[in-house]
């Protein structure tokens, strides 16, 4: 999706926001296998891991909290 001059990008996250609004461990955050089981896709940035606010909002809405328990 390309961005128009007058859009800015979406609010990005680190793995360190996002296991504080989950509620659950960095670890379990950075891992592969946990994301894709819970359907949260990523951006990357270089080696970093970032995620979108809208996604993790999303994540939470569906009822994901405490870390997928």
């Amino acid at each position: 999706m390309a961005l128009t001059p007058h859009q800015s990008p979406p609010p990005l996250l680190t793995s360190l926001d996002v296991a504080e609004l989950l509620k659950g461990s960095v670890h379990s955050v950075r891992s592969r296998g946990w994301r894709h089981r819970v359907g949260l896709p990523e951006v990357r940035i270089g080696r970093s891991i970032r995620f979108r606010e809208a996604d993790v909002r999303a994540l939470i809405s569906r009822g994901m909290r405490n870390g997928g328990k």
